[in-house]
Formats: structure tokens, C-alpha cells, sequence
């Protein structure tokens, strides 16, 4: 905690100050020095403060000019404070916030004085030494620290404070080690939550581990399947082109059975294939030079005309069954032509037999590959050698080269297989792969990762709402049982803040100690509830009462007319003034001048009624508050007490008495105590000794 800097503070009745940061320390050293210019004109404050943990942690604040003497810690009351400035300067507050400075001059022959809300018996700076206090904070009752919890009374430390001496326990600490005693369990409770721990981690630990079992068991299943399933379409695929050859080979045989291949035997054999099978989209007849002789459909346009490209010459030169890799026909579309020879009688080379498969359009090949319509994100396509897609799903693919894939470029590295591999979007996949014997195609079969994960995680939280009502059933358990074991100790931590009340006692006294360490730290908090109570009883007395005269003095007079009984009750006040006061003191002393106030309060005591307050607002000054009294009944009580202080008090003392009433006069009591003030000052210019009544 930081002193503020740069500040310079006088301090004043009832004004907050950075030396209200106080209870944050355990004690403060001050060595109080003459103001008279000499080297040891300064006012030095060591601070000491316990940690939690270890030793004491020291803190030198200097203040540049020694504003602060034992002089102007004398009369200090009640709420007043003692006065420094200067680059560090703080204000030590003494009575209104229970600090209390014990001063004592170790370098001069003189007994220590005692500062506690009222004179200095010696005064250290005006003799030239150097004396030392000790600061004790006292937080008031009902005063929080800055935990939010409600401080209690911890008794002064008679001795002063010495680096490296060891310091008395505070009363907080006492309770924090209670407390902390409190909260340690027995052996049952320990097995207990020991136990539900246990518990809570082998569940937690069953979860995880069911989740990652789960999830690899279904990535090695999903690979697994996609393998199966590619290798299944691959055999099927293969058995479809091996049929389709066959069927051209019976028809390119039918036709090889003559010397030549005449155009109408042709067109007569094309016809028959495509009632037969629907595995080509069109069938066409050449002749050695590669001249149509018959096409299906005949619209076409092909009838007559030699096929044009490199490729298709490249199919009749070779004069044996071939199964073409993909190609953008004439047409526009994306092919495959399966071929077979056809020989005549001499087995001369007499042209060939083409089936074509339209890849964008439905034929028996795309229905073997389609056979499954995948919902769950899956898909399905066949490459060539060269990585151009033979099929996909989509129809937009085909025709595509996708051979720098991973998956393509895993595929065709082994005949079949299954790998989880990253696509160039970054999409996580599962694939598996099968190689077509007859082509040398690939067919793969993809999932994506996090839709196969998708269903792990369905899993689990199906398995973890079907727990849920165990799971519950242990939390209201384990629950009931925290609660049952806490709530004493909770009681008591709440009770242990607010020692210093009237009803502390009884709270502590309902907690039901039915285990033995909350009965014995029952029995402890009541002993120190007492303590407490009683000290903070004393304290409350000695910080509202004026120690001269015993009456209540201006903070007790506010706090006694701040209590409910008195909200909205028509008040009568009272002030008196002793004449020629100054006079009395000059003459006799202040010793006379003290025992004139005694005598006068005394007399003040005696004539007031129960309910009534009465207190020294300062100085000779005192003043009585007559609550539901009328102006009559008001100047009637003050010329009686005026005339009770003339006979008794004796030595011709006389005072003067200004009456105002409230809410006549005003509708704060500040406002009539000034007005009855003025109407004092009026008798005292009317001769004194007499009452006036507030004419405003």
C-alpha cells in the first residue's frame, strides 16, 4: 500500500484523511521532534506491517517540515486529528477512529505521556528531545475493511512498537486461525471428500477416455468401410467393362464370319447390341481406313465420314480390344470408347466394332457407380491413370484433372488401401481406394473427418444424458452434505465480523456444534463475543463522552440525537456560554477554570429530564436538547437553570442562555444550534446572565 504522495493534509474535526488507510498496518513508530529549524526538524514515520507469510516488511516516510509537535496533539478530542504537511504527509486520527498515540521521550529524564483523546502530560518537542509514539488502529464497529469484511476491536498495544520486537496477536488474527481450525474436516470428512473426489476424477477420466476410444474406433471404421466399399465398385466396375467387351467381341465375331463386312450386316448388328444392353450411348462400325459404315443412333452425322482424330486412328491401328482413357469428342462430349477388331474369314484386319459411354449422361456405367446415394457427407469418383475424373457426383467434376490431390496421388501410388488425408482446401478426409484391374483406373471413397467425429460426438452426449440423472443425484448429495457440514462454520465466519454487536452472541449461541470442532470454536467465538462487547462498550462510551466534564460531547450529542425516537419530534435547543470565562482562567488557573466546567455540568445533569441530552459542544460552551418542549417550557427550563447555575456553581459565575426550537427556527439541528447560538450572543450583549429567545 502506497502513502500518497505529494500531499499535504490538515487535519480538521470529522474529516476523512490518508492516515484512515491505517488499518491496512499494524503499528506506527513516530518520533515527534522540535520545530525550531535543527537537522532534526522532521517527522519520520516507520511503518511495520505483517505478511502472511513471513517477517516484517519496514517503510521510512519523511516529511519535509516538522508541522507536527506534541503541542498540537494536545486537547486533541474525539474525532480530531493531529496536523503534518509535507511531501508524504498524512494525518493521524485519533478518538473518531480508535487511534491511540502513546508518546514517550526515551532521550529525556521525563515519564512518558499518554495521548488518548484528550491532553499531553509533557510535550517532548517543546523541551528539544525526541520522543516516540505508537499508533494502534482500532477500526469502529461496523467499519469494513477493504475484504468487505466487518473489522473487530482489537485492544491497544501498551507497549511501543521496536524493529525486530515481536508484536501482540491481533484479535482478527486469532479469529482467522480459529477459523481456518474450523474449517479443517475430521478423518470421516476427509475420507468423504477424499472419496467424492476420486469419484469425480474416474468419471471424468471414463468420459474422455470413452470419447477417445470411440472416436479412433470409428476412424479405423470409417477408413475401413471406404476401402471395402471402393474395392466393391472397382470389381464391379471392372465385371461391366469385361461384359461390355464381350458383347462387342459376339458382335465384331458376327461380322467377321464373311469375306467383307457389308454396311447393311452392320447396321443390322449395331441395332441388335443396343436392344441388348445399354452399356454404350452410341455404336459405331468402322472399315480398315476408318470410314463409318453404321452408326446408333443414325443421327449422328457420322455415316460415310473417316474418323478425324489422331486418337480413333491410333484404336483401328492397334487391332485389338482397347478401352480409351477420357477425350472431348467431336460432339463437344466427354468420352470413352471401348473397341474391338473384327477379322473376316481370312483373318484380314476388316475394320472394328466402337461402343462409346457418354460420361456427363446416364448410362449402365454411371448406374454401377451410383449405386449408393450418400446423406452423410460421403462421396464416390473414379480417375484415369492421368488423374482426370471418369466420375463424380457432381456433374461439373467430370472431365476435371485432379492429380495433384492427395488423395489421387496416395490412390495410385497402391492398388488399394485407405489413408486420412488433407485436400488442398484444408478439408481433413478419410478416403478409401481401389485400383480397376482392366484400366487401371481409381475409384476413392471420401468422408470428411469432422462429419465421421460428428457422430462420436452424438454418441457421447447421448451417453452422457442418459448419466445425467445419476451424475445428479450425486451432486444433490454431495451438496446436501457441503451444506450440512458448512453451514455452522458459516455461521460462525459471519458472526466472527461483527463481533462487536449486540446480537453476535445470540447468532453464535443458535449454531447447532453437532461435530466436535464446530462445538469447541463455538465455545471460543462466545468467550471473545463477550470480550469484545464489553471493550467495544467502553470504547464507545469513552470516544462520546467529553472526558472534563462528562458530558456527551458534539459526535456523541449527533449520534444520540441521530436515533430513531427523535426522527420528526419538535426539539427545543439550548446553548449556554460561561461569562468571562477567559477571565476565570486568567485569574485563577485552569484548573479553576476546569473544575467551574465540572461544576457546571453537574448542575446541568441535575436539572435536565430523562430523554433529554446535554453535552459541551466546546470550549465553556454546553447545550442542552429538550425533545416535544414548547417555547414556553423551553424558557422556563433555561431561566431555571440559569438561575440553579448563579446558587450552585458558586465563585459569581453566571452563564448566558440563547433558546431557538425547531422546526420554529429551522429544520436541521445545525441551523437552530446556530441560531440559538446568535440569541446567546444577544444576552451576553444584554448584560449577561440572562435568556433570549430566537427572534428569527
Amino acid at each position: 500500500m502506497a502513502w500518497p504522495q505529494n500531499d499535504t493534509s490538515r487535519g480538521v474535526c470529522g474529516t476523512s484523511s490518508p492516515m484512515r488507510d491505517l488499518n491496512h498496518w499494524r503499528s506506527v513508530s513516530i518520533r515527534l521532534t522540535s520545530d525550531t529549524g535543527t537537522p532534526n526538524s522532521r517527522l519520520a514515520m516507520r511503518v511495520y506491517r505483517s505478511k502472511r507469510s513471513s517477517g516484517r516488511v519496514s517503510r521510512m516516510f519523511n516529511v519535509r517540515s516538522a508541522a507536527m509537535r506534541a503541542s498540537s496533539l494536545d486537547g486533541m478530542g474525539a474525532g480530531c486529528m493531529a496536523r503534518t504537511s509535507g511531501r508524504d504527509g498524512g494525518v493521524a486520527r485519533v478518538g473518531a477512529t480508535g487511534i491511540l498515540l502513546r508518546a514517550s521521550p526515551p532521550h529525556c529524564d521525563d515519564s512518558s505521556a499518554m495521548l488518548h483523546g484528550g491532553r499531553a502530560a509533557r510535550d517532548p518537542a517543546a523541551s528539544g528531545c525526541v520522543g516516540r509514539a505508537t499508533v494502534a488502529r482500532l477500526r469502529p464497529h461496523g467499519e469494513k475493511n477493504e475484504r468487505g469484511a466487518r473489522a473487530a476491536y482489537a485492544p491497544p498495544d501498551p507497549r511501543p512498537t521496536i524493529p525486530g520486537a515481536r508484536r501482540p496477536r491481533r484479535a482478527s488474527c486469532a479469529l482467522k486461525i480459529m477459523f481456518r481450525s474450523a474449517i479443517r474436516p475430521d478423518l470421516r470428512h476427509l475420507i468423504l471428500w477424499a472419496s467424492l473426489l476420486i469419484v469425480a476424477v474416474a468419471l471424468a477420466n471414463t468420459f474422455i477416455a470413452a470419447y477417445r476410444v470411440q472416436q479412433s474406433a470409428l476412424l479405423q471404421t470409417t477408413l475401413e468401410l471406404n476401402r471395402v466399399y471402393a474395392n466393391k465398385v472397382a470389381q464391379a466396375t471392372d465385371v461391366f467393362l469385361g461384359g461390355a467387351r464381350q458383347l462387342l467381341g459376339a458382335g465384331a465375331d458376327e461380322l467377321g464370319g464373311r469375306s467383307h463386312v457389308e454396311p447393311l450386316a452392320a447396321r443390322l448388328v449395331v441395332e441388335r447390341l443396343s436392344r441388348v444392353t445399354n452399356a454404350f450411348n452410341s455404336l459405331v462400325v468402322v472399315d480398315p481406313q476408318g470410314v463409318v459404315t453404321a452408326t446408333i443412333p443414325p443421327n449422328l452425322g457420322l455415316l460415310g465420314t473417316a474418323l478425324p482424330s489422331a486418337r480413333s486412328r491410333r484404336l483401328l491401328d492397334a487391332r485389338t480390344p482397347v478401352i480409351s482413357e477420357p477425350f472431348r469428342a467431336i460432339t463437344g462430349r466427354w468420352v470413352v470408347t471401348v473397341s474391338h477388331p473384327i477379322f473376316d474369314v481370312d483373318s484380314r484386319y476388316a475394320g472394328a466394332l466402337i461402343g462409346t459411354i457418354y460420361l456427363h449422361e446416364q448410362n449402365a456405367l454411371h448406374t454401377v457407380l451410383a449405386e449408393h446415394d450418400f446423406t452423410d457427407g460421403s462421396a464416390l469418383y473414379v480417375v484415369d491413370v492421368s488423374g482426370r475424373v471418369i466420375y463424380h457426383p457432381r456433374i461439373e467434376q467430370v472431365g476435371q484433372s485432379v492429380s495433384t490431390s492427395p488423395a489421387v496421388r496416395v490412390a495410385q501410388a497402391v492398388p488399394t488401401g485407405r489413408a486420412r488425408v488433407r485436400e488442398g482446401d484444408g478439408t481433413d478426409a478419410l478416403a478409401g481406394y481401389a485400383r480397376v484391374a482392366s484400366t487401371n483406373w481409381t475409384v476413392i471413397a471420401e468422408r470428411p473427418t469432422a462429419m465421421a467425429l460428428d457422430t462420436v460426438r452424438s454418441l457421447f452426449w447421448r451417453m452422457f444424458l442418459f448419466s445425467l440423472p445419476v451424475i445428479a443425484m450425486c451432486l444433490a448429495g454431495i451438496w446436501w452434505l457441503a451444506e450440512f457440514v458448512s453451514v455452522p462454520l458459516r455461521t460462525l465466519a459471519d458472526a466472527a465480523g461483527e463481533l462487536g454487536s449486540n446480537h453476535a452472541a445470540d447468532r453464535i449461541r443458535r449454531v447447532n456444534g453437532w461435530y466436535v470442532e464446530v462445538a469447541q470454536l463455538r465455545a471460543a467465538m462466545l468467550r471473545a463475543a463477550h470480550a469484545v462487547a464489553g471493550r467495544i462498550g467502553r470504547l464507545k462510551r469513552e470516544r462520546a463522552a467529553d472526558p472534563l466534564t462528562g458530558l456527551l460531547n458534539r459526535r456523541g450529542a449527533e449520534e444520540a440525537l441521530d436515533e430513531p425516537r427523535y426522527a420528526g419530534v419538535p426539539m427545543a435547543v439550548v446553548t449556554m456560554d460561561v461569562d468571562d470565562f477567559k477571565r476565570i482562567n486568567d485569574t485563577q488557573g485552569h484548573a479553576a477554570g476546569d473544575a467551574v466546567l465540572r461544576r457546571l455540568a453537574d448542575v446541568v445533569r441535575s436539572e435536565v429530564r430523562e430523554g433529554d441530552v446535554a453535552a459541551r459542544l466546546g470550549g465553556e460552551e454546553l447545550a442542552v436538547f429538550l425533545p416535544d418542549v414548547d417555547r414556553e417550557a423551553a424558557l422556563v427550563f433555561s431561566e431555571r437553570l440559569r438561575g440553579a447555575v448563579q446558587e450552585r456553581v458558586g465563585n459569581g459565575v453566571t452563564v448566558s442562555i440563547g433558546v431557538a426550537r425547531m422546526p420554529d427556527h429551522g429544520t436541521t439541528i445545525d441551523a437552530v444550534v446556530a441560531l440559538a447560538d446568535q440569541a446567546m450572543y444577544e444576552a451576553k450583549r444584554a448584560g449577561k446572565n440572562c435568556v433570549r429567545y430566537c427572534a428569527a
